[in-house]
């Protein structure tokens, strides 16, 4: 878990391996199943639907106030489920943060690799194309990501 600035996927990545070689070594996991990568984005004082590839509406109306979307992406070695939600309240530390959220919790069946840091490796790959594919290309300008 990670509740302050993401750091990059290089030395993020070298902590989620370094904790998965210290539980292995104590010899207390008989065997892995699916590993599972969640990013919860916080997009502060932003609605996520105005600034977005969904187009969500009603009878040709648009909905994009106080909305809340959860669904399940299948790919070929996995899952991701995603919520994504405008109008949400949280709080991070001591601060309390209106705006909207990208939770995206991508999940691999380790039987279709050959080692866990490829599913892993997976996970954060499907994870960012669905995050960059979820945001219009405008305001993906606006964040200047760097990957």
């Amino acid at each position: 878990s990670n509740v302050v600035e993401y750091t990059g996927w290089e030395l993020f990545s070298k902590k989620i391996f370094s904790v998965y070689k210290q539980v292995k070594d104590c010899e207390v996991i008989e065997h892995i199943e699916r590993v599972g990568l969640r990013y919860i984005n916080i997009l502060e004082n932003i609605n996520v639907f105005e600034n977005s590839n969904f187009i969500i509406s009603l009878k040709g109306s648009p909905i994009i106030q106080k909305t809340n979307i959860l669904t399940e992406v299948i790919s070929e070695k996995g899952f991701c489920k995603v919520n994504v939600m405008s109008n949400a309240e949280t709080i991070v530390g001591d601060k309390k943060i209106i705006g909207s959220v990208i939770d995206i919790d991508s999940v691999a069946d380790i039987k279709k690799f050959s080692n866990i840091n490829e599913a892993v490796e997976y996970s954060h790959l499907k994870e960012k194309e669905l995050f960059f594919n979820i945001l219009d290309d405008e305001y993906m300008k606006q964040l200047n990501p760097s990957y």
